[in-house]
């Protein structure tokens, strides 16, 4: 088997701008799934990304030239202390290659450091993919997280 064209590794500050791309793509495709999910901007999704890079553990997939095509972002969770995986996204183009378990595996050691003792990790119900790469990767459904609007909630409890 000839070995990969790709390459994961933890990303750094420098890598701010690609992972503001591929989040902000991964969180379009969301909004498009489910519409009650507002689709960022390009700032709000950098926040963010920035938060994982500076409180959490962030890697990123690229092709050999550098180019990216994939990351994965995590954080603890405390509580029981957990590793929570809070993004992850591998370019349609990529996807059965093995890059989203190469990133797992990165990010593993980084949670066993901080003390985890299992690992979480939320996708949108809507998305079939996600549900079954996650399901295949031993996760299961424990706690349903349901959304609706402030408005639409108040005009059925009142207040």
């Amino acid at each position: 088997m000839a070995a990969p064209d790709w390459r994961v590794r933890r990303a750094v500050a420098d890598d701010l701008g690609s992972l503001t791309v591929l989040g902000r793509a991964n969180q379009l495709v969301h909004a498009r799934l489910d519409t009650r999910i507002p689709a960022l901007g390009h700032d709000e999704v950098r926040r963010s990304y920035l938060s994982y890079l500076t409180h959490g553990f962030v890697v990123i997939a690229e092709h050999e030239d550098g180019e990216a095509f994939g990351l994965l972002a995590a954080r603890m969770q405390h509580e029981p202390p957990l590793l929570h995986i809070c993004d992850a996204f591998v370019a349609r183009s990529k996807r059965r290659q093995g890059v989203l378990r190469a990133m797992i595996a990165l990010t593993l050691p980084w949670g066993e450091r901080a003390g985890a003792t299992g690992v979480t990790v939320d996708w949108l119900a809507m998305n079939p993919v996600s549900s079954e790469v996650w399901v295949e990767l031993g996760f299961a459904p424990i706690f349903v997280t349901a959304r609706t609007g402030l408005k639409e909630l108040r005009a059925k409890v009142g207040g």
